[in-house]
């Protein structure tokens, strides 16, 4: 059964507790990073550029933008037999 809030939260608490909840800082990062650079990018090439990351988290986070529509995967391609999916901000 989901929870209820109680009539005393105002719209902006709620607001304020939904972007508490989604907005990791590794995933502003990505897409700071992304607005600058202005082009798809892959996990990978994140990397290069959020130092001290680790392309794992970077994997995880990307992912997760593009569950929440922020984020969408163009064509994955092959670089030399690996497949590297470069992601677009959806704005």
């Amino acid at each position: 059964m989901p929870a209820r809030l109680s009539p005393s939260v105002s719209r902006e608490d709620t607001d304020a507790m939904l972007v508490a909840r989604y907005a990791h800082p590794v995933r502003v990062w990505i897409v700071e990073a992304m607005r600058w650079i202005g082009r798809p990018l892959s996990a990978s090439e994140l990397d290069h550029v959020l130092t001290g990351v680790g392309l794992a988290p970077l994997m995880y986070h990307l992912r997760t933008l593009g569950k929440f529509g922020v984020a969408r995967p163009v064509v994955r391609q092959k670089i030399r037999g690996a497949s590297k999916r470069p992601y677009v901000l959806d704005e």
